[in-house]
């Protein structure tokens, strides 16, 4: 005869076999869009998001002062910097698999107040 302990275990155990293969595909299908994405270059980011109107034309011709700043792992991280008027500092950073034109309707907000705003690019994105 059968406790209900040993059906329960036996029930947990069917359930969990049915189960796993849905969730290594979900988990695969989640791991491709996050880590695999398809890498796309400044240029094509800038048209894609001027087309969109995601990105502003004058945000790209503002007088940016463009650095690379080294990483103590030995990559480079690019940053842009529009100096303000006043002597706050904001600083922003993108999402993946975009650059740093993807903030500019939000820096734009604190650099029309005055603060001086960065942006600067994760490794593998952007610059």
């Amino acid at each position: 005869m059968t406790t209900p302990l040993a059906l329960i275990a036996l029930i947990a155990s069917i359930a969990a076999l049915a189960i796993a293969p849905l969730s290594a595909l979900l988990g695969w299908i989640a791991y491709r869009g996050m880590i695999h994405y398809r890498i796309r270059d400044p240029a094509e980011i800038a048209e894609s998001g001027l087309a969109s109107g995601k990105v502003d034309a004058g945000l790209l011709g503002r007088p940016w002062i463009v650095e690379d700043v080294a990483s103590p792992f030995g990559y480079a991280l690019r940053t842009r910097a529009l100096a303000g008027t006043g002597p706050r500092v904001a600083l922003f950073h993108h999402g993946v698999g975009w650059d740093w034109t993807g903030m500019g309707r939000r820096m734009e907000l604190f650099r029309a107040r005055g603060w001086t705003v960065v942006a600067f690019d994760s490794r593998g994105h952007g610059g």
